[in-house]
């Protein structure tokens, strides 16, 4: 039993003793073929971004302002002219008889036809046109039209009073119509032709020739 004992005693050793020997060459020959780590770059590349370059509008071109220039007028020299007496594209007058003061309760004015007092009234109108004066500063400015006249004419022919029916436009050539009016006057008497204190509308045209 003890020979055994110690033929398993140092069988035992002698295993150690190989064990021994051959661990560092397991232990090489695992660090040698120890495969490697596949190296990771973890390193990022950031992707710039190129900054955009700033797109340009179009500005919109400012229209031309085009400047008017003021027309001058062209002066002109002034143009002898004469003037229109006979008015033929004046509208016929108008008259209007009033009632004496006895009768003047009992009723309105009474229109009278021109038929009926053509006389009286030719003879009025053709001593106003007679005096009607072209003013120079309205045909220098070539001011034309057409004024009519309020005359109110008492029985002994003196005017009353007077007033715009309807102005021409330019106080120029009114004024002128209300003048040869005031220089007509005194115009004979109505009564002397039938009739009493008169309301008369008469047209006066200025017209450049």
């Amino acid at each position: 039993m003890t020979a055994q004992r110690i033929r398993q005693g140092v069988f035992s050793a002698s295993i150690l003793l190989h064990l021994a020997a051959l661990t560092p060459f397991v232990f090489t020959t695992r660090t040698e073929t120890a495969p490697t780590a596949p190296s990771i770059d973890l390193s990022l590349t950031s992707a710039v971004a190129r900054p955009e370059k700033p797109t340009q509008t179009a500005k919109p071109m400012p229209h031309p302002v085009r400047k008017e220039q003021a027309m001058k007028p062209a002066w002109q020299k002034p143009v002898p002219t004469t003037v229109s007496t006979t008015s033929p594209d004046a509208p016929p007058p108008c008259i209007r008889q009033e009632p004496a003061a006895e009768s003047a309760s009992a009723g309105t004015p009474q229109a009278i036809p021109a038929s009926q007092s053509g006389n009286y009234l030719s003879i009025v109108r053709s001593r106003i046109e007679a005096k009607k004066h072209y003013p120079p500063f309205a045909r220098s400015l070539q001011q034309e039209g057409a004024v009519i006249v309020n005359v109110v004419i008492g029985s002994d022919g003196a005017v009353i009073s007077t007033s715009i029916v309807k102005s021409s436009g330019f106080s120029t050539l009114d004024n002128a119509a209300l003048a040869a009016v005031r220089k007509a006057a005194p115009f004979p008497p109505p009564t002397g032709f039938g009739l009493g204190r008169l309301t008369v509308n008469i047209p006066l045209l200025f017209k450049l020739i």
